[in-house]
């Protein structure tokens, strides 16, 4: 069977599932086995730390009710519950390497596919313009996530059971997070930055953008609400729903950057950048939960409505530069 860019959607999005399914399960017990091979961690060893995770977290949330305040009291008592702290460290690395890599692997297969002959893949071609708005369109827009964050972390859920799950489970991952977060060296850092800055936004924008919005907007739907809708599955895949509208939010900026631009790559460098930040920040503050984002004061409103206009307007240089190329509709 032959694939191209002008294969039918079901083939496609059949084809992505497949792909993505396989790579999930196949992908971690291999770079597992690679971490066993090369360090001294073993499977059941895994089992173990992420067991005490489990009742860290549990005593974590029974002395705290703020998860910010859970994580750091968590972080804080892990070496008590685990003597050998450096295993910890290299679990926290097993997540980072294994989570873009199980991305990378299908979305890099699927736009080989799919798109090989297609301009998707061009590294030649070149929107100097388009990539420096799409920066200043992220970064403009830090103010309003940043207030969208806080707004999220407050919301509870309307079925005590399902809130009490998210709350552990945003507490666990922040663990855990705490622990590739405390980064000792510049090359740490490095490391941190090419597999949860770079790698995972590449991996994510051709997974979601170059396949999936592609794929919905295929179906003759709504471009909007195509963008609205693959944002939505961006956002929820990552099971934490107290940065569920962050992550939605995100998805529709560089839903809307990939649309207008018609490149990948300028959604790529966007998304690169925002996490290369994130980390870049974690790393001087020694805590990943911080970041830009967080703490903005309530009478930052008016900076915010300016950040957030200016944001539209890098938006819409991105939609003229690319419009007439494009052929996109009139706004």
């Amino acid at each position: 069977m032959k694939f191209s860019k002008d294969s039918s959607t079901g083939v496609k999005l059949l084809m992505l599932l497949m792909l993505f399914a396989l790579s999930l399960i196949l992908t971690p017990v291999l770079i597992s086995i690679v971490f066993q091979l090369t360090t001294d961690l073993g499977m059941e060893e895994v089992g173990e730390i992420y067991g005490k995770l489990d009742q860290v977290t549990t005593l974590s949330m029974s002395k705290f009710s703020d998860p910010q305040e859970a994580i750091k009291y968590g972080y804080s008592i892990l070496p008590n519950y685990i003597s050998n702290f450096h295993k910890v460290k290299l679990v926290s690395w097993l997540m980072v390497v294994s989570s873009p890599i199980s991305l990378l692997i299908p979305a890099m297969i699927y736009s080989f596919l799919f798109h090989r002959n297609s301009e998707l893949l061009n590294l030649k071609k070149i929107k100097g313009r388009t990539y420096f708005y799409s920066i200043l369109a992220f970064f403009s827009s830090m103010a309003l996530i940043g207030m969208i964050g806080i707004w999220n972390g407050k919301l509870i859920f309307p079925i005590e059971s399902i809130q009490k799950y998210m709350l552990d489970q945003e507490v666990k991952i922040g663990i855990i997070q705490q622990c590739f977060a405390h980064m000792n060296s510049v090359k740490e850092l490095l490391f941190i930055i090419l597999f949860v800055g770079i790698l995972t936004g590449i991996a994510e924008e051709l997974t979601f953008r170059a396949a999936l919005q592609n794929i919905i907007i295929e179906t003759k739907i709504n471009p909007h609400l195509a963008i609205l809708i693959a944002a939505f599955i961006f956002s929820a895949v990552h099971m934490q729903f107290f940065g569920f509208f962050v992550r939605l939010s995100l998805g529709l900026l560089l839903g809307y950057i990939y649309y207008f631009s018609k490149d990948i790559k300028a959604s790529i460098i966007s998304h690169s950048f925002y996490n290369s930040l994130i980390v870049v920040f974690a790393y001087y503050a020694g805590n990943t939960e911080a970041s830009p984002l967080d703490n903005l004061p309530n009478e930052f409103f008016f900076q915010t409505i300016i950040s957030t206009a200016f944001c539209g307007f890098c938006l819409w240089k991105i939609y003229s530069l690319n419009k007439e190329e494009n052929e996109l509709p009139a706004l």
